[in-house]
């Protein structure tokens, strides 16, 4: 264990930086992985990663300030053959640190010889989330029972070691993750909202004190159990002589039994306790997610309405100004007829004024021409006349 403890170590000397890039976004789906841990002794869940029993979901987004990881452990269900998960969700606020090692060389099914896996190790203030459905759990038999306590045992731990292939993650990837602070983030919506599991159906948190471990779980077949061994009749009646003669003692103390039930009842309401805690977080979870829902549809109508009203406001501003462009190119188009029209009318007016001017000044020509030519009839006839009257009369002087 001192490679990943060294590894932790520089995760969070990295992770002190204050000068570190945003890191990029993370979505990974059902990526096959072997998850081990130490609870009563070195526990495991898969053998390899080419095994279906156990895969990760990762929604690493900094930029959101979200991150979750959830590992999914696939069980088969008596009766049927439908196989029926359980969850073991990790938040950003349950995690302490996370740290890579060095890639090394496995052997791996239906791999090439050159794979390698690759170790992530989760160091949790609180341990995982045990999530399962509402209805409840039936394994198929021993191996399947035998599963979901292993995965019941993972979910009370508080340090995971996660295999997965190593060329699941990049380096700057495998960076990015070791070097977050996870209590700045924030929960994921995608993967840890409890009403999206079992498709749609939701899941129930399960709090694994430790107490009622074999609550959640369903009883194994009738087939697994076998017959019980039959009672001879010296021991049945030697268990009779021995609780009648128990009847007959001095009462026994009880004091122990008091306390030892107050212990287990403080233990049930602490329990009930947090359930309850858990459940009304859910609810106040799945409120706020309603209502930021709504939120947003109402927001999303709004906006198409405004939109719209946007659109055909730009419709009609666009009408008015095709039509001031039309008024404007006809009222054009008039002064320009009306420039012409005052043109040829000028025109017009000076010829006409012209001519008649001609016509007025020939006309006084003619007639001052036939004054005179009246008048100087008139003189010559005059003079004639006199002439013709007159007598002359001759005086010659000497």
């Amino acid at each position: 264990m001192t490679g990943p403890k060294a590894a932790a170590m520089a995760a969070a000397a990295q992770r002190s930086s204050p000068d570190a890039p945003l890191a990029p976004r993370l979505d990974i789906r059902s990526t096959p992985v072997v998850i081990r841990w130490v609870g009563n002794g070195p526990e495991a869940i898969g053998a390899s990663l080419s095994s279906t029993s156990a895969t990760l979901d990762i929604d690493f987004d900094p930029s959101c300030k979200a991150a979750c990881f959830r590992f999914r452990v696939a069980l088969s269900q008596r009766g049927s053959n439908k196989i029926v998960p359980v969850y073991l969700l990790v938040n950003s606020q349950q995690i302490k640190s996370v740290a890579g090692s060095a890639p090394r060389p496995v052997g791996i099914d239906d791999a090439a010889p050159d794979d390698a896996v690759q170790n992530l190790i989760f160091s949790l203030e609180r341990p995982p989330l045990f999530i399962m459905p509402s209805s409840g759990l039936h394994p198929k038999d021993k191996t399947q029972s035998a599963l979901l306590a292993s995965a019941r045992s993972a979910a009370r731990t508080r340090e995971l070691f996660v295999d997965v292939r190593s060329n699941l993650l990049s380096q700057d990837q495998l960076t990015a993750l070791c070097n977050t602070a996870y209590q700045d983030l924030g929960a994921s919506s995608r993967l840890a909202n409890l009403a999206s599991f079992y498709g749609g159906r939701g899941g129930k948190v399960i709090e694994l004190t430790g107490l009622f471990e074999g609550l959640a779980e369903s009883p194994p077949s009738y087939g697994d159990i076998g017959a019980p061994p039959p009672l001879s009749s010296a021991s049945h009646g030697a268990t009779e002589s021995s609780s009648k003669k128990r009847r007959l003692e001095s009462p026994v103390d009880r004091s122990w039994d008091i306390s030892h039930i107050e212990s287990i009842c403080k233990k049930i309401c602490a329990q009930q306790y947090d359930e309850l805690r858990a459940e009304l977080s859910l609810s106040q979870a799945r409120i706020i997610d309603s209502l930021e829902q709504r939120l947003d549809a109402r927001i999303s109508t709004l906006s198409k309405d405004c939109q719209g009203k946007l659109t055909t406001l730009e419709a009609r501003v666009q009408n008015v100004e095709d039509e001031i462009r039309k008024l404007d190119d006809a009222c054009n188009s008039g002064l320009t007829r009306l420039e012409e029209e005052i043109q040829k009318v000028n025109e017009d007016i000076g010829w006409r004024v012209d001519v008649e001017v001609d016509e007025h000044v020939t006309g006084m020509k003619i007639e001052l021409e036939d004054y005179v030519k009246s008048e100087l009839k008139n003189t010559e006839d005059t003079l004639k006349e006199k002439l013709e009257e007159a007598s002359f009369s001759l005086v010659f002087k000497e």
